[in-house]
């Protein structure tokens, strides 16, 4: 199992478009064979920073999501 953690931050004026960019690969990103848990959370005490807490079956889930997010964006 492999599980990544990871924290963004954007500037101000690019949150917004950030976030829409984010939520418009979690759901196919969940829906991807051997991916145990997707999810990006806004921080409470930050509202320009997420965490991302991803987790994968296998290195070849965490190639097949990151193909995905790759082509998509």
């Amino acid at each position: 199992m492999i599980v990544a953690r990871f924290r963004v931050q954007w500037r101000p004026e690019r949150t917004e478009e950030m976030a829409a960019a984010i939520a418009a690969v979690e759901t196919p990103s969940r829906a991807i064979p051997g991916v145990v848990h997707f999810d990006v959370t806004r921080s409470l005490t930050d509202p320009d920073s997420f965490v991302a807490i991803e987790v994968f079956e296998n290195r070849q889930a965490l190639d097949r999501q990151n193909a995905q997010t790759t082509e998509d964006a």
